[in-house]
């Protein structure tokens, strides 16, 4: 097996960073021969991240088998799975058993860490984004190229915004089409500073999506060149997200806190993906942090619990090697 090694100080490792993702826009354009659903998205990479470091360690095992994978969660959010249920997990196995296939198991085994700081099932990719994440590393130490047809094929079994932050790994912005998993990768915006809330609040994705009637858009609406040139009034009025609505129908919760959060600068504030989390757009750090204060004030007054809460800009890249240029 040919390995790319990383030394981190306590032995051979790749660290990864899996930032969350922010949608822009989300377009339903209709419903699937497949049950899916026809979208168009904007998918932006924020500079918050999970951390993940993959490490290789001598094993004595059947060469014809996948190597074992060990696996340590730190995270303080109790509906992060610990175990092999895990999507970092299941999209290392997956890169492994295909390093297998092509003959290139060396002997060794591997440990997965993973340190979570994105909250989970929020609408910001983040079991996506470490999926992505253990996918690369695994790749990067098996030798195997990770943008291969066969390999991103059983990739999208793992969901379709896995795609996204690997195919999009140098600039982290891309429009994503199908299902999510048709990636055209795009030169990053400038000027993008965000505020980023996540209520405590349970959104059911899968209900979410049930919950979408038409009649759909004919065609994909949102005009990025616009988007770039406009004002900041402009832009935040062309964000857009069609599971909005239906979101807001399965959760009313969610209602209440598009309500408080239209109350605070920077409106209309909008739902990441199927959500909980919700952002607002700025035209600096300085006023977003502040927008951020005026929200927490008010959550606090009515007694909004809240699981995560930010402020960020664009990460600049996709999954990438910690703490070096994005490769």
């Amino acid at each position: 097996m040919s390995v790319a090694l990383e030394k981190d100080g306590a032995g051979n490792a790749v660290v990864v960073l899996a930032p969350a993702k922010l949608n822009l826009s989300l377009e339903l354009l209709g419903r699937r021969a497949d049950g899916y659903h026809e979208l168009a998205t904007h998918v932006l990479a924020i500079d918050r991240y999970d951390e993940l470091t993959l490490r290789v360690e001598p094993w004595n095992g059947d060469r014809r088998e996948t190597p074992e994978v060990s696996f340590h969660l730190e995270s303080s959010d109790p509906n992060v799975p610990g175990d092999g249920t895990n999507l970092a997990v299941q999209a290392l196995r997956l890169v492994l058993g295909y390093a297998v296939e092509q003959g290139v198991h060396a002997g060794v085994r591997f440990d997965l860490e993973l340190k979570k700081a994105l909250p989970c099932g929020a609408g910001l990719g983040g079991g996506s984004s470490d999926a992505a994440a253990a996918f690369y590393a695994g790749a990067l130490l098996c030798g195997v190229d990770p943008d291969g047809e066969e390999l991103q094929r059983r990739l999208a079994s793992l969901g379709s915004d896995v795609a996204f932050f690997l195919r999009a790994r140098r600039s982290g912005f891309a429009r994503c089409t199908g299902r999510g998993e048709q990636v055209e990768a795009l030169a990053v915006p400038a000027g993008l500073h965000f505020a980023v809330v996540t209520p405590r609040v349970h959104v059911p994705t899968a209900d979410v999506y049930g919950a979408v009637t038409g009649p759909f858009r004919k065609s994909a609406s949102f005009d990025l060149a616009r988007f770039l040139g406009g004002s900041l009034e402009e832009r935040r009025h062309l964000l857009r997200n069609d599971l909005e609505e239906p979101a807001m129908r399965v959760v009313p919760a969610l209602r209440s806190w598009a309500e408080l959060l239209n109350e605070a600068p920077g409106g209309p504030w909008r739902l990441s993906g199927s959500g909980s989390t919700f952002f607002a757009l700025f035209a600096d750090a300085e006023r977003a942090q502040a927008a951020l204060e005026d929200v927490r004030d008010r959550a606090i007054a009515r007694d909004y619990g809240r699981n995560f809460e930010c402020t960020s800009g664009a990460a600049g890249s996709g999954v990438r090697r910690g703490f070096q240029t994005p490769i």
